[in-house]
């Protein structure tokens, strides 16, 4: 697994998609699409979706519902002006979307439409498997988009990349494709902020016939050999620890500025799958996750 200059070249931010129900967690989301935006010269393109909700009257729909929709727009978009404020958008690029239907299909007819480089996403994550927010918008968004997916969980503090500063990127993979697609990202982001980054890797569930220590060593082997061939200054952690548990440890330790990782789209509850192990992380992350599927 390695990193050809042309990939790295063609990757980019240049149009960030910033999806927002105008909340507690999206403000908080709100300074890191900005300083990704400042840095990366990007535009960001704030969308909002009202899903409808017929009005009943006397078991029928009626007329009124449309009035309701009506004065429903006109609340929004006071709440969009409000938020664009609050996100402080002003020496910014940006565009602003307010439309009705479903938040997925939005999203998605968006990403394609605006040529989206990014999605970013605040959550009011929950540690329950199926608990993430915007509800289950945000899980749809992680596990469908055709792009990399920033969320801002429930837990981040504001850090270096809010203000624009990377320093520290923690790279976690499995060694599957979904991890090779994000370790491209995570080098294109050291190399445009010069900042070094650990390459962690758990071997709790690889390998049961092989020696745990040599599996290990193994992998670090492997790692070394991957980032001394990025260009970057970065460190090798390879344990046999639960992968979420020492994903959340080593970002903790090294006050990363942000998680990267592959996601699956796969519909696995297992403890150890893929996706439960980037849910748990978003979930209990203090700082930003990107998440890459493959």
């Amino acid at each position: 697994m390695s990193v050809a200059p042309q990939a790295l070249a063609a990757l980019r931010f240049q149009n960030l998609l910033f999806a927002t129900d105008f909340s507690l967690c999206s403000k908080v989301a709100a300074p890191y699409a900005r300083a990704l935006a400042v840095r990366y010269n990007s535009t960001v393109h704030v969308v909002h979706v009202l899903t409808p909700k017929p009005l009943l009257i006397g078991g029928e729909l009626g007329g009124e519902g449309v009035t309701l929709d009506t004065e429903n727009q006109q609340a929004a978009s006071a709440q969009m002006q409000e938020f664009l404020r609050f996100a402080n958008f002003e020496n910014v690029l940006y565009t602003q979307t307010l439309e009705t239907g479903s938040v997925w299909e939005t999203v998605a007819k968006l990403i394609t439409e605006l040529l989206i480089d990014l999605v970013i996403v605040g959550t009011h994550g929950r540690s329950g498997l199926q608990h993430m927010l915007l509800g289950s918008v945000a899980e749809g968004i992680l596990r469908r988009a055709a792009c990399p997916v920033l969320t801002i969980g429930p837990k981040v503090r504001r850090n270096g990349l809010a203000s624009g500063s990377i320093n520290a990127i923690l790279y976690a993979t499995d060694l599957s494709p979904a991890s090779s697609y994000a370790f491209d990202y995570a080098a294109f982001l050291a190399r445009t902020n010069n900042a070094r980054v650990w390459l962690v890797h758990s071997t709790e569930t690889e390998h049961p016939d092989c020696a745990s220590a040599e599996r290990i060593e193994q992998v670090q082997h492997r790692l070394s050999l991957l980032g001394a061939n990025a260009g970057f200054d970065y460190n090798v952690v390879v344990s046999s620890r639960p992968a979420a548990q020492m994903i959340l440890s080593v970002s903790r330790d090294m006050k990363s500025d942000i998680i990267v990782m592959g996601a699956h789209s796969g519909q696995s509850a297992s403890t150890h799958s893929p996706w439960t192990v980037a849910h748990r992380v978003i979930c209990e992350s203090w700082c930003p996750v990107l998440t890459i599927r493959s």
